[in-house]
């Protein structure tokens, strides 16, 4: 099987080019073809180095499944034997897209990354896409802004750059009192498009209390929990 039709890299610092590669390599995977594709997202960084990365396999790698391998450079050294040992049987089934924000010309010019046998293996047999740019400017304003608009993906890509560069800051407090704001504006009785279809406004408003208290009582990750409420409460395809 050819690996270029399998592997995808995406890496630079644009969180908005990234989300449009993804979808780029979605419409290609998908052309000429009738079916859906499940897409599975996976922050590397977030799997404790004692991940069995057999049970990863088992419950995400799977039948016309596309697996994102956020900030891929930080892979265990378990995980990564094991997609080396086992990369013909995955990529039978999977698609792999290997995502950093670290620049290609950064990855290549690292002796330490390009020498590791995965990343060079990536490097060398992976379909690339850049994502670079350095002029882009992020805030918690415009953040807001894209919200107001109803502009669910781009407030997403937002987010991301600003728990990027922002990781000594709780941003996770600010964004709960924005949501709860719109939230607490739309009527009981009403359909808005960009809201999940069949979550009532006092769905919404639970799940917020239960992301605050994740946030302020148990101390969990401030970006694992906001993405993982957008996903609750919005239709991210917008």
């Amino acid at each position: 099987m050819n690996l270029r039709e399998r592997l995808f890299l995406i890496s630079g610092n644009d969180s908005v080019k990234r989300r449009q590669a993804e979808t780029g390599i979605k419409q290609k995977i998908l052309e000429g073809k009738d079916c859906r594709i499940n897409t599975i997202t996976l922050y590397v960084d977030e799997l404790g180095k004692e991940t069995i990365p057999e049970d990863i396999a088992n419950n995400y790698f799977g039948a016309n499944n596309l697996i994102i391998l956020k900030n891929f450079l930080t892979i265990s050294s378990l995980f990564k034997s094991f997609i080396l040992s086992n990369l013909k049987k995955i990529i039978k089934d999977s698609f792999i897209i290997f995502e950093t924000d670290d620049s290609l010309y950064h990855i290549q010019r690292e002796k330490k990354i390009a020498s590791d046998e995965l990343f060079k293996l990536v490097l060398n047999s992976a379909v690339r896409f850049s994502a670079d740019s350095f002029n882009r400017v992020v805030s918690i304003n415009l953040f807001l802004n894209s919200l107001n608009k109803n502009n669910i993906r781009t407030s997403m890509d937002v987010l991301e750059r600003l728990f990027k560069d922002n990781p000594n800051t709780r941003i996770g407090p600010q964004v709960l009192g924005m949501l709860v704001k719109k939230i607490s504006y739309i009527s009981k009785d009403s359909h808005y498009s960009w809201i999940n279809e069949g979550l009532t406004k006092y769905d919404c408003l639970q799940y917020l209390y239960q992301a605050d208290r994740q946030i302020k009582e148990k101390g969990l990750n401030d970006r694992l929990v906001i993405e993982t409420l957008l996903g609750k409460i919005f239709k991210l395809q917008r």
